[in-house]
């Protein structure tokens, strides 16, 4: 199972690779991902977004941790591939140490051979560019070989926790590091059971802005009854978000925000107690 996980990540990562002349070149994110089987739960991770789960009495399981340059393990790969790590950042710039494409930051030459091969007459068979080009990075027998991914300076390659499933577990908040900025993950978990137990505010303590549609939107929203969960993220959101003039903030609450819950239910269709 993880070597299927490992594989489609740096499949992924390489597919960007292959198409990065028709993006930004510095394009990249990071990764979360949760797989359920009937007993497991799989948690992949590459990067700073991140999962936690919820155990029916309120426990909180991390199921994922941040990929920090500054942290030791990650700190000595970015040497080790000819990178340096300052205030915090692979080569002063980027702050995680594990994501999908940033190819600057895996082939720093490859901006060069994309430039190169503009000027080149373009042949019919892909495939058979790629065999034939030694400077085309992850390709042969290199990056077929996961583990070898992990020589990057910013590798996809992800940590993977494994996590028998219970009937004691609650839910998993899945986010990525807007979220996380301001929430612990303590704090994300008792923010969701206290909205979950209380249910959807009621419309006249919801924004009175937007379309008539979204008002309506609402309106439902408040009928909702206790114990769904489709309303937390939006009230999540509210609560991290800035407020005021975010020119004079320390940037907390200013980035983007992606979040997921994924609530357990039991036999019964119930959740939460």
């Amino acid at each position: 199972m993880k070597r299927a996980v490992r594989g489609s990540t740096a499949k992924l990562d390489l597919q960007e690779e292959r198409e990065v002349k028709a993006i930004p070149f510095q394009a990249g994110c990071t990764a979360n991902m949760c797989l359920i089987t009937e007993d497991t739960i799989y948690c992949a991770n590459s990067g700073d977004s991140r999962s936690c789960l919820s155990t029916k009495s309120g426990k909180c399981i991390e199921l994922s941790f941040d990929h920090k340059p500054e942290n030791d393990g990650e700190l000595k790969r970015v040497k080790a591939a000819g990178g340096f790590v300052e205030d915090g950042r692979v080569q002063g710039v980027i702050a995680v140490s594990r994501a999908i494409g940033d190819w600057e930051y895996k082939n720093p030459g490859l901006l060069q051979t994309i430039e190169k091969r503009k000027s080149k007459k373009k042949r019919k068979d892909k495939n058979e560019e790629e065999k034939k080009d030694p400077t085309y990075p992850g390709m042969g027998k290199t990056y077929r070989n996961v583990e070898e991914c992990k020589k990057f300076q910013v590798t996809s390659y992800p940590d993977i926790m494994k996590l028998p499933l219970s009937k004691d577990h609650d839910f998993i908040i899945c986010a990525c590091d807007g979220i996380w900025d301001c929430f612990t993950n303590e704090e994300a978990i008792a923010f969701a059971r206290k909205r979950r137990d209380k249910g959807p505010k009621s419309p006249s303590k919801r924004s009175k802005h937007g379309s008539p549609s979204k008002l309506k939107k609402q309106d439902s929203e408040s009928k909702k009854p206790k114990g769904e969960t489709s309303f937390i993220i939006e009230e999540m959101m509210d609560q991290g978000i800035a407020k005021g003039d975010i020119t004079m903030s320390d940037g907390t609450g200013t980035d983007n925000m992606t979040c997921v819950i994924i609530q357990f239910r039991d036999a019964d269709g119930k959740t939460g107690k």
